[in-house]
């Protein structure tokens, strides 16, 4: 209870620290407030860690002093400035009330608030299970509180625990390190997704799309699988996103104040992720058709100090490794080819890639057709049942139109390169829509690829004035340029679909247009609708429980072990969850453990789940350190223990699981 009652008051010292700071600025409206309140927040969070750990003073009774001392100085600057007042609460409510009295749009928050509770429950209750939280995400947050330091980690295997930017894995961190459990890592991502939704809606509102219109946009965006199912884990892109469509709100904004919020949001996204910096062509796009004059170039300025600004790990990588990016490239494979037809190439295979079914798999596509029967109800039970049987059909239709789509497609992709002689090359291309569902690869389901094409149409029949009719296609269409600035800087990999959440987000910005059109309104939402719930039941490692109309063969995480969710991606190898469960039996939480360099293997799944064992890594000429009573070996390892000294613990090292070692002298 302790530990709960100081991670409580740390986060409410956080959260106090954002609002008051935001109190401070006089803002006027309450978009304004809880977008600045959020990023005043976490920016406060970034600098009294990286403060303490200048020192190797990052604990948990130093960092609660910080969050108070943070706090307290929040207080002096609003009592300076004259105790400014939050906007007054009425008008926003009344706006609200407004935005939700469209029964579309009222339906489609009920939808997302029910998402939502269970994405909450779901992120709290579970254990981290997902890829990259075991493969580098908590490690490194674990050797952080070790090393008492959000610093480089000695003998570190991977270029991943070092050279990412840590900016949004700092409040993730402050979970761990004050609760003692990474029960609550997912808080930070799952706060991104209403405060997501309020960016988007004051963008919208800037953009002179109605109220409803605007919510409607942001609900919509809530609902997309690569947003709903990154909420409520330990990863950082929705955290980068909900800062960068932050900056294109502000950007809107007018006075120094907002330019300020612009800065610190391009700041915090480009110190999240490396993918933050290809963020930024589509925000200084969008800029640069939305305002002009001066303005023009007070954005650019501040857009490009916050950038300089949020470079600050890049900077340390250089000094530490000579590389901005401390290696990672290289590590990973991602030095891609940038011979034009390879750009060109990889642009066509993210294109095919967007135009996914994700968690649609089998017979569950037919699930669609019994929400179009709903559809129907509801509209004759209204008398409109001509606009009920269109919205009800292409409901009804939405995983064929979207399999159609990528067919046609592909195929035009395909013979335009044997057209040009590289029939070599026609073999990248799927032939049917990706259907995963999992943090790591899962895309924005069947809804966004109907939602744009309509929404493009909205723009072009709806729209008579020429500058409007520009900014609206430059947020449209700028799922197209992170297209290409992606397919510029990295390989091909099928689980990019997480880097394009901000254009997904700046995209929804014009989707309240459709509001115009209610059956294709209530159509398209109906299916975002039905794409979570599908994504949800199939939800890899992390299943609903329920099955629908097809048998459901993951694993259902609610009342699973800790070993067993997290060895979920290696079902096809049962060896690593047995040698998991033997680790959890054996190996107490206070032991030391040292573990073999290996850049491609999940750590976390030996480091506990808090309190954590104390984590060393084999030293580069494969010694063990002294401290060390275990050793755990990833598959393709092979280091050279003294028998006489170590012993393989039994149930471990068979098949593609975890080797296991115990000291015996």
């Amino acid at each position: 209870m302790l530990d709960l009652a100081l991670l409580g008051l740390g986060l409410g010292l956080a959260v106090a620290t954002g609002v008051l700071a935001a109190a401070a600025l006089r803002l006027t409206s309450w978009t304004d407030v809880v977008l600045a309140a959020f990023l005043l927040g976490w920016s406060a969070l970034v600098v009294e860690t990286m403060a303490l750990s200048l020192f190797d003073a990052w604990t948990r009774v130093t960092m609660t002093s910080a969050l108070a001392v943070g706090c307290l100085v929040s207080v002096a600057v609003w009592v300076v400035r004259g105790r400014p007042a939050l906007p007054p609460r009425g008008a926003a409510g009344g706006a609200l009330l407004a935005a939700v009295g469209d029964p579309i749009v009222a339906a489609l928050a009920a939808a997302v608030t029910a998402a939502f509770a269970y994405l909450v429950a779901l992120g709290l209750v579970v254990p981290p299970g997902q890829w990259d939280e075991l493969l580098y995400h908590l490690p490194r947050i674990v050797l952080w509180i070790q090393q008492d330091a959000v610093a480089a980690i000695a003998d570190a295997p991977g270029s991943n625990l070092d050279a990412n930017p840590v900016a949004a894995e700092i409040p993730q961190a402050l979970t761990l390190l004050l609760a003692r459990t990474d029960r609550f890592v997912s808080l930070f991502q799952l706060l991104c997704v209403p405060v997501g939704i309020v960016a988007i809606y004051g963008t919208a509102r800037s953009l002179g799309v109605a109220r409803s219109g605007a919510l409607f946009g942001g609900l919509l965006f809530a609902l997309f699988p690569a947003v709903a199912l990154q909420a409520p884990t330990g990863y950082n892109d929705l955290a980068m996103a909900t800062a960068l469509v932050a900056a294109a709100h502000f950007a809107l904004r007018p006075g120094r104040t907002a330019l300020l919020l612009l800065g610190l949001a391009v700041a915090l996204a480009v110190g999240t992720k490396v993918s933050g910096l290809l963020g930024i062509p589509a925000l200084a796009l969008f800029a640069l058709v939305a305002t002009t004059g001066r303005r023009r170039l007070e954005v650019a300025a501040a857009g490009l100090a916050g950038a300089l600004a949020g470079s600050w790990w890049y900077a340390y990588n250089a000094v530490r490794t000579g590389s901005w990016d401390g290696g990672l490239a290289v590590d990973y494979n991602q030095v891609p080819s940038r011979a034009p037809d390879d750009v060109l190439l990889r642009v066509e295979r993210y294109l095919t890639d967007g135009l996914d079914l994700t968690g649609v798999v089998g017979d569950d596509r037919f699930v669609f057709a019994l929400a179009a029967i709903l559809v129907l109800l509801v509209g004759v039970g209204l008398r409109r049942v001509r606009p009920a049987l269109a919205a009800a059909a292409v409901v009804a239709a939405a995983p064929w139109l979207v399999s159609g789509l990528h067919d046609v497609v592909v195929r035009t992709f395909s013979r335009t390169w044997i057209a040009v002689g590289r029939s070599d090359v026609i073999g990248a291309f799927p032939g049917t829509p990706a259907t995963k569902s999992s943090t790591p690869e899962a895309w924005f389901g069947p809804a966004l690829g109907l939602v744009v094409a309509a929404a493009a149409i909205a723009i072009v029949v709806t729209t008579s004035d020429r500058r409007r009719w520009i900014l609206l296609t430059a947020c449209l269409g700028s799922p197209l340029l992170l297209t290409v600035t992606n397919a510029a800087a990295f390989t091909w990999d099928p689980g990019r679909g997480r880097f394009f959440l901000f254009a997904a987000a700046l995209a929804a910005t014009t989707f309240g247009l459709l509001l115009r059109w209610r059956f294709v309104a209530a159509a398209l939402s109906t299916i975002a609708a039905v794409g979570l719930l599908v994504s949800v039941v199939h939800f890899r490692g992390r299943a609903l429980g329920i099955e629908l109309l097809q048998p459901v063969d993951d694993l259902v995480a609610w009342s699973a072990p800790r070993w067993e969710v997290q060895s979920a991606f290696s079902r096809d190898h049962p060896e690593v969850g047995r040698a998991l469960a033997v680790v959890a039996q054996e190996i107490p939480s206070t032991a030391t453990i040292a573990i073999a360099r290996s850049v491609q293997m999940p750590l976390y799944q030996v480091m506990g789940g808090g309190p954590w064992r104390r984590t060393v890594f084999l030293r580069p000429d494969g010694s063990v350190p002294e401290d060390a009573d275990w050793v755990a070996v990833p598959l393709f390892v092979h280091p050279k223990l003294d028998p006489a000294r170590w012993r393989i613990l039994p149930g471990t090292g068979t098949g593609e699981a975890w080797t296991i070692y115990r000291r015996v002298d």
